[in-house]
């Protein structure tokens, strides 16, 4: 199944690339209480099958079963720059270990958790090195790739830790970037990036060129 977060709806919708008309469905309604969601950006699936949810506007994340969505609802965080708290929240990703990363935007930070134990596991990371990032996403390796929005490239966290290296610039020519935000990896590595106010889709090979940080 493919799981897309409709912004503007305030809803997840899920359908089967397959046989997309007969298979359309769709949670959620707006709102800040349970099963609702606030300009929700983006969604993530961990490795029991569960959906994940950056609930943008209510500064949460939220997570439910997709065969049971009632009865698992559930949420984590609050308003605010704190251990278990967002500044709008927006890319999610899982890595090969099952970990979840999620774009904190305003708090210029990506977060780390545990989806078995997240208030135990609580982790940031680029804080004071990104700026308003939004895209995010875990390569085979373990490898973290970030959508640096503010400072117009793609950042990658060869562990999560201090040390990154980056690729890229502001401008429109080739490996310049404005206002980057999606980004998402194939199964050759090649990388994705939306270069949203360039209006194209960038293509990033594994052996590209990253400056050390």
């Amino acid at each position: 199944y493919v799981y897309v977060a409709d912004q503007i709806n305030n809803r997840i919708v899920r359908f089967d690339p397959s046989d997309f008309a007969g298979t359309f469905t769709s949670w959620g309604s707006s709102g800040s209480g349970s099963g609702e969601f606030n300009q929700p950006a983006d969604v993530t699936v961990d490795l029991s099958g569960k959906i994940y949810v950056s609930d943008q506007y209510n500064n949460r994340l939220v997570s439910f079963d997709p065969s049971d969505f009632a009865g698992t609802f559930t949420s984590w965080g609050s308003s605010g720059s704190g251990s278990e708290q967002f500044n709008h929240p927006c890319g999610m990703a899982t890595d090969r270990t099952g970990k979840i990363y999620v774009s904190d935007k305003d708090n210029n930070r990506i977060v780390r958790f545990d989806p078995n134990s997240f208030s135990s596991t609580f982790t940031s990371l680029g804080q004071g090195q990104v700026k308003y990032p939004y895209g995010v996403t875990a390569d085979s390796s373990g490898k973290i790739y970030v959508s640096d929005t503010g400072n117009n490239r793609i950042v990658r966290f060869d562990s999560f830790a201090l040390n990154f290296t980056y690729f890229g610039s502001s401008g429109s020519g080739a490996g310049q970037f404005k206002s980057p935000i999606g980004i998402t990896l194939d199964k050759n590595g090649r990388i994705y990036v939306a270069d949203s106010e360039n209006h194209r889709i960038q293509i990033l090979e594994p052996y590209m060129y990253y400056q050390k940080k």
